[in-house]
């Protein structure tokens, strides 16, 4: 395995030079076994700028979706309140596109729902009733995702979690 070095972190790099898992997991020190955490937006995307320029960018193209956590999940109460209302935008700098990625989502169905739109407004997803594993919304285009739930007054159910966003970034040559 071959390792490089971005400031203080190490990035985990497969025998033939693909970067492991799009750049988002961290060795901690020689011969540790791949484990952790994603890097942050910004490292994400400062990691790509610097091979590009090393010309040892070869764990993708400008269309594969990397993964990114959320400094903070945008998650609900469990189970949420009713009348519940809860508005989050997420910016990932020199993102081309972005969705969002939900571990679990379950909400009454047509009655409470969760809109995805982009900086413009436009609505790209709407969710509602109770989803089996893993949700993963439309993309937006652009830098930014709007996220809005709204409950009704009454019946409420587990909720929702998101900790993570997939983005395609705008990669210049």
């Amino acid at each position: 395995m071959e390792f490089w070095k971005f400031g203080k972190k190490k990035i985990q790099i497969t025998e033939g030079g693909v970067i492991l898992e799009k750049i988002r997991k961290l060795a901690f020190g020689p011969g540790s076994e791949l484990s952790g955490t994603f890097f942050p937006k910004k490292e994400t995307w400062e990691a790509v700028q610097v091979l590009k320029k090393m010309g040892k960018w070869r764990g993708g193209s400008e269309n594969d979706w990397i993964k990114v956590s959320l400094d903070e999940a945008f998650e609900s109460t469990h189970p949420y309140k009713d009348s519940a209302v809860m508005e989050r935008s997420i910016t990932i700098p020199n993102a081309k596109m972005i969705r969002i990625r939900f571990v679990k989502f379950e909400s009454e169905a047509q009655y409470d729902y969760l809109n995805v739109s982009g900086k413009d407004g436009l609505v790209v997803t709407k969710l509602s009733g109770a989803k089996v594993g893993a949700v993963v919304s439309e993309e937006v285009m652009g830098d930014t995702l709007k996220l809005k739930f709204v409950a009704d007054s009454s019946i409420s159910f587990w909720g929702f979690k998101a900790d993570e966003v997939e983005v395609i970034y705008n990669i210049p040559e």
